[in-house]
């Protein structure tokens, strides 16, 4: 009888609906003009980025905003800005890479969760033949590892650190994977296992006993590392690494482990020190490039 007439909606109702948007919307471009009215001085450069990103934040909260009172019915979200992460991206087995920076790692004395806190996956690649000792990725069944424990690795607690490691890309290793573990000062001492100092595999029983040796090993002696690193490319591994902290290795010793290896096994080379060390770092950084592996160093807290 009658026509259907449009609903009638109170002024009081109105002024309500669209009260909170305009409130809102002020109060954000307010934020916005005082965030940009921020200029960083001489010493305040390191908060550029972060106005930076607050900015492009409210930007995008104003755009939403604007959106909402063309229809009020909008849900409105704010933008949430990411800031740059800082760390470099995660190490690739296989190459080399010269400007790769240095991973920190805590004292000996501080928790063990730094291992455990880089393990979410494999980096290189998916597989059981994925092989990993610190942040370094590796491929192969059959490793060696070449460790320093001369004087200077008592410091700071560095064999502690090494020894946890160790532990943890042992654990790591599938039962059909093959190891070795060579520790060195002056002397190279390789793990014993039934009288056996071959490649050994990787059974749990075989860990067990890697880890009761660990245990008696202290940091003493001065260092040579060439015969340490001779015996490791002897055993013929697919992979070797060689941890050290010291400088003495010359490019005469890389030019002679280079030549006995002929290409045949992949030497990844890991610095670890409380500071820079550009000599021994240069050196080290030569020694994986030419034997087809990468280079890490570890700075200790």
């Amino acid at each position: 009888m009658f026509p259907n007439l449009p609903s009638q909606v109170s002024p009081a109702r109105k002024l309500y609906r669209w009260f909170w948007p305009v409130a809102i919307s002020g109060l954000v471009h307010a934020l916005l003009f005082a965030l940009l009215s921020l200029t960083p001085g001489p010493n305040k450069q390191t908060n550029r980025n972060s106005i930076d990103t607050r900015v492009s934040g409210a930007f995008d909260l104003v755009l939403n905003l604007d959106a909402a009172l063309a229809d009020p019915r909008k849900e409105v979200r704010p933008a949430v800005a990411e800031e740059e992460e800082s760390s470099a991206p995660a190490t690739n087995g296989g190459t080399s890479e010269s400007n790769k920076p240095a991973r920190t790692v805590p004292e000996a004395k501080a928790d063990r969760g730094y291992a455990h806190s880089r393990r979410g996956g494999n980096e290189s690649g998916t597989g059981r033949n994925v092989i990993r000792f610190f942040t370094v990725p590796a491929r192969g069944r059959s490793v060696v590892y070449v460790l320093d424990r001369s004087v200077s690795m008592g410091l700071n607690g560095l064999l502690e650190v090494v020894k946890t490691e160790l532990l943890h890309s042992l654990a790591e290793l599938p039962s059909d994977a093959r190891f070795q573990v060579i520790f060195y000062n002056r002397h190279a001492r390789k793990l014993h296992f039934d009288k056996d100092d071959g490649l050994m595999p990787a059974t749990k029983d075989n860990k067990r006993r890697a880890a009761e040796q660990l245990r008696a090993l202290v940091a003493e002696g001065s260092t040579r590392h060439l015969e340490a690193i001779r015996q490791a490319i002897a055993l013929r591994p697919e992979v070797i690494y060689f941890l050290t902290d010291a400088d003495s290795l010359s490019p005469a010793d890389v030019d002679a482990i280079t030549q006995l290896n002929q290409g045949k096994t992949s030497i990844h080379t890991i610095s670890i020190c409380r500071s820079q060390n550009s000599q021994a770092e240069a050196t080290l950084r030569l020694l994986a490039m030419r034997n087809r592996g990468t280079f890490q160093p570890i700075r200790v807290r």
